[in-house]
């Protein structure tokens, strides 16, 4: 018996010691030192003090911001996920018709400005659903809707690769820049 149980033991103490603390300690140092930005959570920092996660989506609600997707979880990392509500649950059209009425009775809202992401924390929005808002904000801030326009095809981010996933803009990193617009920073 002692034959079995020793070796067990010491390629399970082997196993966690690799694989639960020096694999992970390895790849958080080279990380940190190739990827530092990426390694520490691609914090933006504005006056000192962190206001966000260019990973994570934000809740806006004032009008002379672009909006950002709904989130089921508020935008709460811990609590990230979809809904999963079926197509025919009366809670799924509850939340569109919430989400109709931030956009005043305009039609043809683009989707991902009324349904909730997969993760919950979606900080992009597609193009055309970033573009859909620049009436309200370009009247809000009182500013042309041709530059408007223009900060945001300079924030587009372009599909990964040209062939992975969708053009889209990163709503933090453009909300932050029309500060800077307006402030003259």
């Amino acid at each position: 018996m002692k034959k079995y149980i020793y070796p067990s033991f010491l390629l399970m103490f082997s196993a966690t010691l690799l694989l639960g603390f020096l694999y992970p300690l390895a790849t958080t140092f080279v990380a940190q030192k190739l990827f530092p930005f990426q390694a520490k959570g691609s914090l933006i920092y504005q006056d000192d003090k962190c206001i966000g996660s260019e990973l994570i989506g934000q809740e806006w609600t004032n009008a002379k911001y672009f909006w950002g997707r709904p989130s089921a979880s508020h935008y709460d990392p811990l609590s990230s996920g979809a809904t999963n509500l079926a197509p025919i649950n009366s809670k799924l059209k509850e939340n569109i018709q919430t989400a109709v009425k931030r956009f005043e009775n305009q039609q043809n809202i683009p989707s991902d400005l009324l349904f909730y992401s997969a993760s919950g924390l979606d900080p992009h929005l597609s193009l055309n659903a970033t573009l859909f808002q620049m009436a309200r904000v370009s009247k809000e801030l009182k500013i042309s809707e041709d530059k408007l326009k223009k900060l945001v095809y300079n924030h587009l981010e372009k599909k990964d690769f040209n062939i992975l996933g969708n053009d889209r803009v990163n709503i933090l990193k453009l909300n932050l820049a029309l500060d800077k617009g307006i402030n003259g920073n």
